[in-house]
């Protein structure tokens, strides 16, 4: 069993602030990802225990309605190839993704892009793995032929076609990981079935006690059970909005979008 304690208190940071739909990115202007995990299929509760990455991401992907068979991920020597082409080596917790989830496509490329082997790319010291859906924002982590386990990332926000900076995104690349699949999955449309709708701002204690906490990042709280997730946000689409919060949610089937509404009281636009 995972057992994860996340206390560390990410200090704010003055980064720019680029707005992709109404979810900033702003760089670490807010909390820790993940101050208290609770449970995901029972493997979270806060300082990763254990070091078995593949589990972690395997359950996350199975609780959000998706089964990680072989196929989906990249072999060993594939991963090596890579490693040797870039001259660096990947992060066991990034390694691990790219063996169980890597070649994915659902919610890998629902709206941000987690890149294939084939185009990992160093910028300014940091391998980047990941693209916002506008190409905003890229994320990415220290390149480096001994890394950390499991590594902070990094947003480099795009100016004249080249990251500007780079700014602490979070510090946990697996937390990272686990989060993005979550906004993948409601936010980013990768499940089946997806909607929306104004929430009360007190939803949060409803979401904390009944549903698995899969991270939050620049104000979004992200959550999951069975093959559904929801997204929990403050929510400015124009200057009425002052104030407001929405949710954002995904299911299997248009059923479990039912559920979710009549459990959390909502009403879908």
């Amino acid at each position: 069993m995972i057992l994860v304690e996340h206390t560390d208190i990410v200090r704010s940071i003055k980064s720019p602030e680029p707005l992709v739909g109404q979810f900033r990115y702003r760089g670490s202007r807010r909390r820790s990802a993940v101050a208290q995990l609770t449970s995901l299929a029972g493997t979270f509760n806060g300082t990763m225990k254990t070091r078995n990455y593949q589990n972690l991401y395997r359950r996350t992907y199975a609780t959000l309605g998706i089964n990680l068979r072989a196929q989906h991920g990249f072999s060993a020597a594939e991963i090596a190839a890579a490693e040797k082409k870039l001259g660096l080596k990947l992060p066991t917790a990034l390694r691990d993704y790219y063996l169980v989830a890597g070649r994915e496509s659902s919610l890998n490329h629902a709206r941000n892009r987690f890149y294939a082997l084939a185009k990992l790319e160093t910028h300014s010291g940091k391998l980047v793995f990941m693209e916002e859906n506008q190409w905003v924002v890229i994320w990415g982590i220290t390149a480096s032929s001994k890394p950390e386990d499991d590594p902070a990332v990094y947003q480099g926000p795009i100016v004249n076609g080249e990251p500007s900076g780079w700014y602490l995104e979070e510090r946990k690349i697996s937390v990272f990981l686990v989060f993005m699949l979550h906004l993948q999955a409601a936010y980013g449309g990768g499940m089946a079935c997806t909607a929306s709708g104004p929430a009360r701002k007190n939803l949060v204690a409803a979401l904390d006690k009944g549903w698995h906490f899969g991270g939050e990042v620049n104000g979004m709280r992200t959550y999951s059970k069975d093959k559904k997730a929801v997204c929990f946000l403050k929510w400015q689409d124009s200057p009425a909005d002052e104030g407001t919060w929405r949710v954002f949610a995904g299911a299997c089937e248009k059923e479990g979008l039912e559920a979710i509404a009549t459990e959390l009281n909502l009403k879908w636009d």
